[in-house]
């Protein structure tokens, strides 16, 4: 039985097709079309005995009825969510464009523009619309409007793209400028975030100290890590996640970049692995990175090989996720387990911290140990910032300020 959804979805495929193309369809085409959309009797005759020009006229009628519910509504404004939540008293409200009026706006670009500069005007379009969007939902210092945005380009970009394709279908073929168009209205978005990140980071800044949780022992860690790698060879099997653990530590990866069999690493020099096939958010999509280590780089090679060895790797993220997430959580997490006292002999001091830490968390602790090391040896604090932002793989410093500063701070034990 088709439902009113599987429906909806049938006709939105059939919208982006013109009059002439639906009259071409053989018979029968015409009626499985009319069979999935739940039709069996047109004008009471059997759908199956109508003859070709009836199944047209049957299709056509439908196509242009969700056709019309398309274009109803993509010309709605776009609603403000959450308008207790999101709306402040001294955030002035920027007007968003309609679906309609962006439409109209790019027929007229793409109207007015060659194939060599259709591109480059599209994402300059593009790039205007992003900002006003910003400029709707902006973040200020107590509340984040990432998301929000997020959803708001999305629905922008989708009913502009519904309406397109309803007008004129014919400008689909650009996929290559609609893509730029697409990717520049979420690439505005960063330079925004950036903004905001970074002053958060300066009030976080401004803060005490002992809002930031303390960790004491941090050599400790290294201590265990690096006995734990040094002696792998002589390890069984069940002590995965004693080398899991010891690898994030000193190489500051996620837990699928370390359980994952496609991300390779690759000794660079002492202190140096180059990872191939991170897992990065789309924003901050990279392939290939080469980071410090926090011990001798041989010794994570050894340690990644173990684990291949002794067959911990999954092929996906969403393998790792389900294969390894729930063992490493309960290990490093100190209210589950012991670990981080027993094992780790780590944070025994904060009991606070255990409720706080997780897997997640050493890379946070690799992060402030390289940024140690870094002014240890010289570098102002920027600097330091700034190798660490190339060291994790984040696009901006403001997000590596935002990301590893603002929950644990490295104190002399």
């Amino acid at each position: 039985m088709t439902t009113l959804t599987d429906r909806q979805q049938i006709l939105d495929t059939l919208c982006i097709l013109t009059d002439d193309e639906i009259r071409n369809q053989t018979v029968r085409s015409l009626r499985e079309t009319l069979k999935l959309l739940g039709v069996n009797k047109i004008n009471g005759v059997y759908r199956s005995h109508s003859p070709k020009g009836i199944l047209v006229a049957e299709l056509l009628s439908a196509i242009h009825s969700r056709r019309e519910e398309l274009t109803a509504i993509a010309n709605s404004e776009i609603p403000n969510p959450n308008a207790d939540n999101v709306e402040s008293a001294d955030v002035p409200i920027v007007n968003l464009p309609t679906p309609q009026k962006l439409c109209d706006r790019l027929v007229e670009i793409i109207r007015s523009s060659t194939i060599d500069n259709l591109t480059s005007n599209l994402k300059l379009f593009g790039h205007e619309v992003g900002l006003l969007i910003g400029q709707r939902y902006p973040d200020t210092i107590d509340c984040k409007r990432h998301q929000v945005r997020t959803v708001r380009q999305s629905e922008l970009i989708n009913k502009t793209h519904k309406l397109i394709a309803i007008s004129h279908p014919e400008y689909l073929t650009y996929s290559s400028a609609w893509k730029q168009y697409a990717a520049e209205i979420r690439e505005s978005d960063k330079a925004l975030r950036d903004e905001t990140y970074r002053e958060l980071a300066e009030t976080r800044a401004t803060q005490d100290d002992n809002q930031r949780i303390p960790v004491s022992n941090y050599e400790s860690l290294l201590d265990w890590s690096k006995r734990v790698l040094t002696s792998v060879s002589h390890l069984d099997s069940t002590k995965w996640k004693h080398v899991a653990v010891a690898l994030a530590v000193v190489s500051g990866r996620r837990m699928a970049e370390i359980m994952s069999s496609y991300c390779e690493w690759k000794l660079v020099d002492d202190y140096s692995v180059r990872y191939c096939g991170l897992v990065t958010k789309s924003t901050e999509s990279i392939s290939t990175l080469t980071a410090p280590t926090l011990l001798p780089a041989s010794l994570l090679i050894e340690g990644k090989q173990w684990l291949v060895n002794h067959g911990k790797q999954s092929n996906t993220l969403a393998e790792v996720n389900k294969r390894y997430n729930k063992d490493l959580s309960a290990f490093v997490k100190a209210n589950r387990q012991k670990a981080l006292v027993d094992d780790l002999g780590l944070l025994e001091s904060s009991p606070e911290s255990r409720e706080a830490f997780s897997f997640h968390s050493l890379r946070k602790l690799y992060g402030l140990q390289l940024e140690r090391q870094y002014t240890t040896n010289g570098c102002n604090l920027e600097t330091a910032i700034r190798k660490v932002q190339n060291a994790l793989g984040h696009s901006y410093s403001s997000v590596t300020r935002e990301v590893y500063r603002s929950e644990f701070r490295l104190v002399e034990s």
